[in-house]
């Protein structure tokens, strides 16, 4: 008698059929036809306990009519579900070294991470990997060898896109908050700090500085995200960590650029900057966002001056 678990599993799968039928039909029969194809191939590779999601090649000959030129010729190349690539060889047997290290080539680079890819992408690279190791296991090792890779191009270019989209959406995010955050921050607290540094410099002229620190930085950001210098492998996290941070550190390099054209010690065409001159001090702004060495050049300079 079957356990509690199972009728459970059991029922839980029959309305999820039952569910597909009724909305989803032409998905249903996709996968019925999977499940029966899953058998079939099931009976051939007995007892090896193998699930195919998508078969990539299989070459079967029935045992009666094995000869002993054809004994060692059954194989099966698939991709299981969890979206890995297997192959089987019937009799069990290793490959000649040529096809062992076209297989082990083809392995590496199915190896790498592509999780973060979509599911579609991460299918496509598996079948290219699947017709390489297929090449391997037939004798052909050149076609393997380039398959693998054209697999690894793929996959290169595939995590480049994946790393753009990542660094383009958080860009455009965090544009939009950060400059809320500085907005606000001006109205309700620049009044105190210009009051404390004892700047007659006006609000309006502070938000134009910090404003344009934002757009250089993420104009930067922009410019730099298809350059194909970033990997998606790094996982979204850290492509959101960066463009936080790269676009408020814009805000923080327009205020201090503000800040060093009022020294007394600046150099002179930043020392004419005034309320009056709003172009001008958000083009300062804009540019310390953007030249990210802009800035610490600028200090540098500064320091000379005061030592001298």
């Amino acid at each position: 008698m079957p356990d509690f678990k199972q009728q459970i599993s059991e029922f839980r799968s029959s309305v999820a059929d039952f569910l597909k039928v009724c909305f989803r039909p032409k998905r249903y029969q996709q996968e019925k036809a999977n499940r029966e194809h899953n058998q079939h191939l099931k009976a051939h590779w007995s007892p090896e306990p193998i699930e195919v999601e998508e078969l990539i090649y299989e070459r079967w000959e029935e045992p009666s009519t094995f000869s002993s030129e054809s004994e060692n010729d059954n194989f099966i190349v698939f991709i299981d579900h969890a979206q890995d690539v297997e192959w089987l060889t019937k009799p069990k047997s290793d490959p000649d070294d040529d096809a062992a290290k076209a297989i082990s080539h083809a392995e590496a680079v199915g190896s790498r991470r592509c999780k973060q890819l979509p599911e579609d992408q991460i299918l496509e690279l598996r079948r290219i990997l699947g017709q390489a190791i297929t090449c391997a296991i037939q004798g052909n090792i050149e076609e393997s060898y380039k398959l693998s890779k054209n697999a690894e191009s793929f996959l290169r270019a595939r995590s480049i896109e994946q790393s753009r989209r990542w660094t383009l959406n958080s860009a455009h995010l965090f544009v939009v908050v950060i400059s809320f955050v500085v907005l606000w921050a001006t109205m309700k607290k620049a009044p105190e700090a210009l009051s404390y540094l004892g700047s007659s410099l006006s609000q309006f002229t502070l938000l134009s500085a910090t404003l344009g620190g934002v757009l250089g930085a993420y104009l930067s950001l922009i410019q730099k995200s298809s350059s194909g210098v970033c990997d998606s492998a790094a996982g979204i996290q850290l492509h959101r960590i960066e463009a936080f941070t790269k676009i408020s550190s814009g805000a923080l390099l327009g205020f201090v650029a503000l800040m060093l054209s009022q020294s007394d010690f600046a150099p002179e065409v930043l020392n004419t900057l005034n309320d009056v001159d709003g172009y001008s001090v958000f083009i300062l702004g804009f540019a310390s966002g953007f030249i990210e060495r802009l800035i610490p050049r600028m200090i540098s300079n500064y320091s000379e001056t005061l030592k001298s």
